[in-house]
């Protein structure tokens, strides 16, 4: 990698990264960049590093946001508050030499940071860094090529809150309530009482569906069908709001309980799975699947705790003001 105090952006390669849905990965590692030693100062501020960067463009380059994606992005990073003083040498909040505003100067970029934004919204840091590393391993990097866990952790933080004052985890919520067999995780040891706490999927069953929805949005596949609990939510709405993609969701036995779809064939169905080990033979032969289909396996106990103690299994969206006290007297 070569510093060059000109640059002011990553300077793609004319071929690219992606041949036909995969990445080369050799192509990859022999990569040159080049990065003015600004830019370079402010992703060693955040403990992002360079390289992990570049992976998670790759990566990304799998995905491929609409245009209203695109505008909800950009709407959102123009509503980021910043604010700076001793003329403007010192910022507060997302300045302008935070992270998140170097990323979007590619498209690659961009769709990097809608995709660890919008999995900030909804995991843990340490849950979101597992489904990214996932990704990459689904996309069969050598292990030598793939970042740590550990680096994953520090480029989601770097974009934490990017969609905090946007509608995204409004929708999330709106759609995890919808879901009649909600997974749930009884903590009897958080803060010393009892603690209800939505459930999550395992990291590789996101991942390979996250794949999934990059094949319908390059249209190598038609439509998908994915199959799980809350964290199906997520996936719905992103397929929403970053792909605008058709979606519906349905309960087991059929019934449709969200469309935007409209007269046309929907890209995505999402499907809430009543919880392992309670859907009766007669509720599975009812399941009406399209296109390729994604099962979200349920890995709560294996992520409950960290080996601090605290509790990072929980997935979560948001209400606005006017929603907040019918929302939250569920879990009263």
């Amino acid at each position: 990698m070569t510093n060059s105090p000109n640059s002011s952006q990553v300077e793609s390669s004319k071929a690219g990264f992606t041949q036909q849905g995969s990445i080369d990965w050799v192509q990859l590692a022999a990569h040159t960049v080049s990065f003015s030693l600004d830019v370079l100062s402010r992703y060693s501020a955040a403990g992002v590093d360079s390289y992990t960067l570049q992976v998670g463009q790759a990566i990304c380059s799998q995905l491929e946001l609409s245009a209203a994606g695109r505008n909800n992005v950009l709407n959102a990073l123009a509503k980021l508050p910043s604010y700076g003083s001793y003329g403007n040498i010192l910022w507060f909040g997302f300045g302008t030499r935070h992270v998140v505003r170097s990323l979007p100067k590619t498209t690659q970029g961009l769709t990097c940071l809608a995709l660890c934004g919008t999995l900030s919204e909804f995991y843990h840091k340490d849950l979101s860094a597992e489904i990214l590393n996932n990704l990459v391993q689904a996309l069969d990097a050598p292990p030598e090529l793939t970042p740590s866990v550990l680096q994953w952790q520090s480029l989601v933080q770097a974009c934490a809150g990017t969609f905090t004052t946007s509608g995204f985890g409004v929708l999330v919520e709106k759609l995890m309530q919808l879901n009649p067999h909600a997974w749930y995780q009884q903590d009897h040891e958080f803060c010393g009482t009892t603690a209800t706490r939505r459930s999550c999927a395992s990291p590789s069953s996101m991942a390979e569906a996250l794949r999934g929805l990059g094949e319908v949005t390059r249209k190598s596949i038609s439509a998908i069908t994915i199959i799980g609990g809350s964290d199906a939510a997520w996936l719905a709405a992103i397929s929403e709001w970053l792909l605008d993609l058709r979606v519906v969701i349905r309960s087991p036995d059929g019934t449709e309980l969200y469309d935007t779809s409209g007269n046309l064939d929907p890209q995505v169905v999402i499907i809430y799975e009543e919880q392992r080990g309670e859907q009766s033979p007669e509720t599975t032969s009812r399941i009406r699947c399209v296109g390729k289909t994604y099962i979200l396996e349920d890995a709560t106990k294996l992520f409950a705790l960290r080996p601090s103690g605290h509790y990072i299994a929980a997935t979560c969206g948001r209400a606005s003001w006017g929603a907040s006290t019918s929302v939250t007297s569920e879990f009263h």
